[in-house]
């Protein structure tokens, strides 16, 4: 027996099948390699690589047959006899190339169809698919690495083929068991849920897959001793082989103390303020590792919520140079992009902004965060667009009251209150403890003349002890101003006024009921402070929209016809199609007594859209005696 394996190694050795194994090993190797490389600039598919694997593997049997019967010589490959004597007969190179592109052919199609079997249908149907915040044991510390959930939803959201529940309807889910009911909120076919069971140098992360259709868990797996800065990649590319998806270049840290860093941060920022501890958190991870690009996005994100809320040109700077250092890092990178965008919107810029959030549609069509900017970028350039690009939205995610928000402010900014209602209840019902949903649902209905609902909701604001005190007191008080509840309404925005001494809309709107209350010498003082406060407003921003309408009734009530027209002629440009500016007008002009021109703009606001129950209940327009079209 000894005898015979010795003969037989002698026979591999000088057949030389175990030099062409090791050859063919070494070529596949470095073939495979190569795709690895390519893969990411020229975006190819997974099957691929899957092609590559499976011709090689079918290739060693055969690469081992042929080198024990045929050598190659100057006269091709020919027979190698059991003696080692070589005949000139034999097949040629050529031949064999044939075969070898043959099983490579077909290696080819059996992985371009392998890849077309996706869980999720036939094609390039896209997956929808819920990431839910992962659950961390009581007994684990370290509760921000629940964030590694947020982390892993933006690195798939570069997937072209995957649509990804929106933050925002996650967050709002009801706390229920059922997961069909959650994915029916959603919109979506799975839902991913995951514990993190082991904390400390290495992560215990338990994964699980629930598929709505099939009403059942349809995958999991437990990701074991694994280093936290690898976990998310891990997970992504177990995740994406199962539903047949390329796997995704990543850029990510492999410094675990920056990357636990960044989730600190990412923690406290979704935390809401005060946000003292955002910013060191991320400086922090970027001092561990300076080529970390998603602290620099973060610290991005950060500086512009500090800019929309205290407008510090500084603010809007380091903003800018963190975004960008972000970019110079990874610029394929959708959160980078996202942070850009979002960077040009808030100052403005909205073509840019544009430019940024069509680069992340670019790399994945379904991506929300851009399609939600997007559609918020048009509402004042391309109402029409905005409204269809907001509509898609909610028909994709159903769940999400930021997509409701959207839709419901377009139609206030163009004046249609009365459809505003529609996505405001939505909104509600969607978080039914959020006050700015609450108040601007009272502001549709009121604005709408559903005065008796809007009080309704109001004064349960009011006795919620609402932090949107002093906007409550004065949609109140505006409601009962339509009733003809003049002292009750007076009141009420006096309360307001005191709350907010420079907001000019609530003195513009005390000064309206002291008109008809008092007198118009009884409201000159409150529309002396109005117009002050209001040009201090232009001063800053010269379009504010707001201000300038605010400057027509101050103006008008004052009987300073010259300030007023100057006034309503830059309003009109701003927003000719705006019913409001076209209502303040027809309301000033009543109160001096030019009813021609009144009944001219009270008819244009009806035209263009102005509730005729709101015209019918104020006593300027009633003034005109316009008989309304119902």
């Amino acid at each position: 027996m000894e005898e015979s394996n010795s003969n037989f190694i002698e026979e591999l050795k000088q057949r030389k099948v175990v030099r062409a194994l090791v050859v063919y090993a070494a070529i596949s190797w470095v073939a495979l390699q190569v795709v690895d490389v390519i893969s990411e600039p020229l975006e190819l598919p997974l099957w691929v690589s899957r092609a590559l694997i499976i011709a090689f593997v079918l290739g060693l049997p055969m690469v081992a047959v042929l080198s024990w019967i045929y050598d190659v010589t100057r006269y091709g490959l020919v027979h190698t006899s059991g003696e080692g004597e070589r005949h000139k007969k034999g097949i040629s190179i050529g031949a064999l190339g044939v075969l070898t592109a043959t099983i490579l052919s077909a290696s080819i199609l059996v992985s371009y169809q392998m890849a077309l079997e996706t869980p999720e249908g036939e094609g390039s149907e896209v997956i929808s698919l819920a990431i839910m915040p992962f659950d961390v044991l009581p007994t684990i510390r370290e509760s921000h690495l629940a964030r590694l959930s947020e982390d892993l939803n933006d690195r798939l959201s570069a997937n072209p083929q995957l649509r990804l529940a929106s933050d925002d309807a996650v967050n709002v889910l009801p706390l229920t068991n059922d997961l069909s009911s959650k994915a029916k909120q959603l919109g979506v076919r799975y839902i991913l849920e995951g514990t993190i069971e082991k904390a400390g140098e290495t992560i215990d992360l338990a994964i699980r897959l629930f598929d709505q259709k099939e009403d059942h868990e349809v995958w999991q797996q437990n990701f074991q001793n694994a280093q936290l800065a690898v976990i998310n990649p891990l997970v992504m590319n177990e995740l994406l082989s199962f539903f047949g998806l390329s796997q995704q270049p990543q850029r990510p840290t492999t410094n675990a103390k920056a990357y636990d860093l960044y989730l600190q941060g990412l923690r406290y920022f979704g935390a809401g303020p005060p946000y003292d501890k955002v910013e060191p958190l991320f400086r922090a991870a970027i001092a561990e590792d300076p080529r970390f690009a998603l602290p620099y996005a973060g610290l991005c994100r950060f500086f512009i919520d500090r800019f929309e809320l205290m407008s510090a040109p500084s603010d809007f700077q380091t903003a800018e140079k963190n975004c960008f250092r972000a970019l110079t890092l990874d610029d394929r990178s959708v959160e980078v992009h996202r942070s850009i965008a979002s960077l040009y919107g808030a100052s403005g810029q909205y073509d840019k902004a544009r430019d940024s959030y069509n680069k992340v549609l670019s790399m994945n069509p379904e991506h929300y965060g851009a399609r939600f900017g997007l559609a918020r970028s048009y509402v004042i350039e391309d109402s029409a667009l905005s409204e269809r690009l907001f509509m898609e939205l909610i028909h994709d995610h159903p769940g999400s009251p930021n997509g409701y928000a959207g839709l419901q402010n377009l139609y206030f900014q163009q004046g249609r209150y009365a459809e505003a209602v529609e996505p405001a209840r939505w909104w509600v019902r969607l978080v039914p403890g959020n006050e700015a949903a609450k108040f601007s649902l009272s502001a549709d209905l009121m604005l709408a003349g559903m005065f008796s609902d809007a009080k309704s909701l109001l004064l349960d604001m009011l006795d919620a002890d609402s932090n949107r005190i002093g906007d409550v007191h004065s949609n109140l008080a505006t409601a009962y101003f339509f009733e003809g509840e003049y002292a009750k309404a007076a009141e009420l925005y006096q309360i307001a006024v005191e709350r907010e001494p420079d907001n000019p809309v609530f003195l513009r709107n005390l000064g309206d009921t002291i008109w008809h209350l008092d007198g118009a010498v009884a409201a000159r003082p409150v529309f002396e402070k109005t117009m002050k406060l209001s040009q201090q407003q232009l001063e800053i921003n010269p379009e504010d929209y707001n201000s300038l309408t605010t400057l027509v009734v101050a103006a008008g009530s004052l009987g300073n016809e010259t300030q007023l027209e100057n006034y309503l002629r830059k309003s009109l440009e701003q927003a000719e199609g705006n019913p409001q500016v076209h209502y303040d007008a027809a309301v000033v002009y009543s109160r001096l007594g030019n009813l021609e021109h009144a009944r001219k703009y009270a008819l244009e606001a009806k035209n263009l859209g102005y509730p005729i129950e709101l015209l019918k209940a104020d006593p300027d327009i009633r003034k005109i005696g316009v008989q309304w079209e119902i």
